[in-house]
């Protein structure tokens, strides 16, 4: 709606006659930034660093509506003392509003189709029975080189994504951890992240407030991964569960396997450990019934 009003009208004058016709309410400053659309707020013209009226600049944010704060201050050269008189003014409204850095923001999402093979579908259907059921366990998934064990991940994942549930990918080392999440990526998209040492502490900050917002349904990462703030745990994952960097030698000293199935105990999660070539102690517990143990003994064609 375009309404004329005259330049020698003051601004109590104008925000009366604009009341009456019902246009605008005082208590909401987004309809009294149309105020000063067709009027200047200052006699005369008031003339800013950038040669721009008030009258243009809130032209021109009504034109292009919402601006960053940024753009209009460096980009634009208006000041902000300028912004935050109209402001005060009600000309405009200023929300202040957190943006999240994202370390894989780059990566882009495809779409996904995979068909298990029998194994696969196998170990998947006997993981999720049980944890549907309500029964969480640490299984001990034994698969050779090429079985397909990523596969059975993401569907585990995915079926706890499903649920509303969220999900812990752990790796041994960081230098795995890009070829891992460009998989997990092109079928999840951005509802997937990072949390390494290689990030700096404002991004790890950034990781774990999105993951305790809900933001994200699966962080992938080394053993500092397993600590994400994650309020409906579904799986923990760890890949490659005989690999000593799981290990934590500075102090807390831990074991983020045994670590993942106290956590899991607390949060009513299922633990998941993958690996070609077991270790003996994992093993030894899988053969005397503390984890369940799966076996995927051939190669994917």
């Amino acid at each position: 709606v375009t309404i004329q009003i005259s330049s020698d009208v003051s601004e109590r004058q104008a925000g009366k006659l604009l009341r009456e016709k019902g246009l605008i309410h005082n208590a909401y400053a987004f309809w009294i930034q149309a105020i000063f659309y067709d009027y200047e707020i200052y006699p005369g013209t008031y003339t800013l660093n950038t040669s721009m009226t008030v009258k243009e600049i809130l032209a021109e944010l009504m034109e292009c509506s919402p601006q960053s704060y940024r753009h209009l201050t460096k980009d634009m050269g208006i000041p902000s003392s300028v912004i935050r008189g109209l402001e005060q003014k009600g000309a405009l409204l200023i929300e202040r509003e957190r943006y999240y850095r994202n370390p894989v923001a780059h990566r882009s999402s495809k779409p996904y189709q995979i068909r298990l093979n029998e194994d696969q579908q196998r170990v998947t259907e006997t993981i999720l029975r049980e944890s549907d059921a309500g029964r969480a366990h640490t299984w001990l998934l034994h698969g050779v080189t090429g079985s397909g064990k990523t596969e059975v991940y993401m569907e585990l994942i995915a079926h706890a994504a499903r649920k509303g549930m969220q999900s812990i990918m752990l790796i041994p080392e960081i230098a795995l951890t890009f070829q891992t999440v460009s998989r997990f990526y092109e079928r999840f998209g951005d509802r997937v992240s990072v949390l390494h040492s290689r990030l700096s502490p404002g991004e790890r900050s950034d990781q774990l407030e999105r993951a305790k917002n809900g933001e994200i349904d699966i962080m992938i990462g080394p053993r500092s991964a397993l600590f994400t703030p994650f309020s409906n745990l579904g799986f923990i994952i760890i890949d490659e569960e005989h690999e000593n960097t799981y290990k934590s030698e500075t102090v807390p000293k831990y074991h983020a396997k045994e670590v993942a199935v106290a956590r899991a105990q607390m949060t009513g999660a299922s633990v998941v450990l993958g690996s070609a070539t077991p270790s003996v102690d994992s093993y030894y517990r899988a053969l005397a019934g503390e984890y369940r143990l799966l076996v995927m003994d051939r190669r994917v064609q």
